[in-house]
């Protein structure tokens, strides 16, 4: 036992420096972001760039983290520390964890048993770790397909899930946050068809859980419909099939953000209609807007998180150029490159200007160019106006002029938001325009 204790205390180290950078980082940014924050001097692009490489240290790290466990396990293996059967890949699985009590645990009743597991993954789980695309070649019972179905209608609405969690809890599962999205855009537009695709696999199973209750608040709907995403088979014959196959995805710095670049571009190019990311509460019909348009994040830069284009016409145009400049521009090591900078580059070329406030509701060569109010009214640096109710008033008071709101998940997904007593903006929109969903949260929306 004590050779256990003083090698995995050896291994722990390397596990810890990897964090301590990562906290010094994070550390090191809020400075950076806050400060000229508070004197109202924000240099958008410059703090975009500073939080990339952010960004993409901290992947860095995790893959070491990834990289650290594996060794652990191997040398686990190696030196027998758990009486493991090295012949037996599989059989290892079964006594491969330790149990810690710590000395002295807080007895909260939310947080579970007081039991610490530790468990070292087997080799399928270790590759899931490194490799979150994984279940996109996996092929297991599924949601009816989206290729296998009649076409959408051109004016359809289109969310994408491009992470594994739903083959990694074994049923499809959506977030509250996310079912929020969904509801409200299928409230809202009635008329209009809401697709959810999942690359996933999985299909709808009901055990009770708060993500089943979810499915079923949006399924509630008749306009809302689920489907399969077969990755490779739904870009087999398109420009971005190369993309995949090369290996340039999977090894990207930000893969499940680049598959869901890669797939809303190549849907509007099927199918026309209006996508939209699976972060942002809907507030008023969609069916007003112009049928080709892009939304500024900023005044320098467009967002790609709601386009709209048509299936035919203008708007095929439109996407067969933000597919072509994504082949040719396509970079894993860039979070905004393959998404955002490709719709700046769309406005850029149609406008024949590089962006400024002067082509606001413009349309160039029949593209419309909406102002961030329209679905940006806060920007992430804003965003704790969401969450703190001393900021209602001005955060509901912005929203006037818009259609949606952009919540920004990546940023704001681990604020809590308390059903029964939080009075938050966020929650007074949920309640409103997704109050199904809303109603099915047990504690935390």
């Amino acid at each position: 036992m004590l050779k256990l204790i003083n090698f995995i205390i050896r291994r722990c180290k390397q596990i810890l420096i990897v964090l301590f950078v990562i906290s010094a980082v994070y550390v090191i940014t809020i400075f950076y972001v806050m400060q000229p924050l508070s004197k109202n001097n924000v240099n958008i692009s410059n703090t975009y760039t500073i939080l990339e490489h952010v960004e993409t240290g901290i992947n860095h790290a995790k893959k070491y983290f990834h990289h650290v466990s594996t060794l652990i396990r191997q040398d686990v293996r190696k030196q027998g520390l758990l009486g493991m059967d090295t012949t037996n890949e599989s059989a290892a699985v079964l006594t491969n964890v330790i149990s810690v009590t710590p000395k002295s645990v807080s007895d909260h009743s939310n947080y579970g048993t007081k039991r610490l597991n530790i468990i070292f993954p087997n080799v399928a789980e270790r590759q899931f770790a490194t490799r979150p695309l994984e279940c996109y070649s996996i092929h297991k019972e599924s949601l009816s397909d989206i290729s296998d179905i009649n076409s959408p209608k051109s004016r359809s609405i289109f969310f994408l899930e491009t992470s594994c969690t739903s083959h990694i809890k074994g049923r499809i599962a959506l977030t509250s946050r996310q079912a929020c999205a969904v509801e409200s855009a299928a409230r809202m537009n009635p008329n209009l068809d809401v697709y959810v695709l999942f690359v996933s696999p999985g299909i709808v199973k009901y055990a009770g859980t708060e993500s089943d209750k979810f499915l079923t608040a949006i399924l509630s709907y008749k306009n809302v419909k689920l489907h399969h995403l077969d990755f490779k088979r739904y870009l087999q014959d398109t420009p971005l099939e190369d993309i995949l196959e090369s290996g340039k995805l999977e090894w990207s710095s930000f893969p499940v953000t680049h598959a869901s670049d890669i797939l809303r571009f190549i849907t509007l190019w099927k199918y026309g209609g209006i996508y939209m990311d699976l972060d942002i509460v809907t507030l008023k019909s969609l069916e007003s807007l112009a049928p080709n348009f892009v939304v500024l994040e900023t005044f320098t830069h467009s967002a790609a998180g709601v386009i709209g284009f048509t299936a035919t016409g203008d708007g095929h145009r439109f996407a067969e150029f933000c597919i072509n400049d994504l082949k040719l521009n396509f970079r894993g090591h860039s979070w905004n490159q393959n998404g955002p900078l490709v719709a700046t580059r769309l406005i850029e070329s149609m406008c024949k200007t590089k962006i400024t406030k002067n082509i606001l509701n413009k349309t160039c060569n029949g593209l419309k160019v909406y102002p961030p109010e329209v679905f940006y009214p806060i920007s992430g640096f804003d965003l704790v106006a969401l969450f703190n109710a001393s900021f209602n008033g001005a955060a509901l008071n912005v929203l006037s002029n818009s259609y949606g709101i952009h919540v920004w998940n990546t940023l704001s997904k681990h604020l809590p938001i308390y059903v029964k007593t939080s009075n938050v903006s966020y929650a007074i929109l949920a309640k409103k325009y997704c109050p199904k969903v809303f109603q099915k949260c047990k504690t935390l929306f």
